[in-house]
């Protein structure tokens, strides 16, 4: 299987007419969850909401020691859906306080932050409220 995958340098390099291909869905995760059977399980969610990991997202791997992260991730990608894995949100520069499993608007962007994919593969409370929040989030009627 072929994906593209991003890893986001710190904020001191000069990025500032780069942007991310146009995909829909951003798929973030922690450095750890760099893993082969990651991306299957991710392509498999991807695909029960009809969308092709390949074809559909592009997939960050972020290092949650950064605080500038997020900052710069939101001037690199366009309007889009950002889906976070096992990212704790102030690791990462996010000034706000962020509600897990409930996706919420930002600056046109949809975000949803949720457990590392391993933990919700075992836990079928997550799994079910991940699911909930993904069925608002790209509006799909169950």
């Amino acid at each position: 299987m072929k994906y593209n995958i991003y890893q986001i340098e710190s904020q001191e390099e000069d990025s500032s007419n780069l942007k991310f291909p146009q995909k829909s869905v951003q798929i973030i995760l922690n450095q750890k969850d760099k893993l082969p059977d990651t991306i299957e399980y991710l392509s498999k969610i991807m695909s029960a909401i009809q969308l092709s990991i390949l074809d559909d997202c592009n997939i960050h791997y972020v290092d949650d020691q950064n605080k500038n992260w997020f900052h710069h991730f939101l001037t690199q990608i366009e309007p889009s859906k950002c889906i976070f894995f096992g990212v704790d949100p102030a690791k990462i520069g996010v000034w706000f306080q962020v509600p897990v499993y409930r996706y919420f608007s930002l600056l046109q962007n949809d975000f949803l932050f949720i457990d590392a994919p391993d933990i919700i593969k075992t836990n079928k409370e997550k799994k079910s409220l991940f699911w909930a929040e993904l069925q608002l989030m790209f509006k799909i009627k169950s």
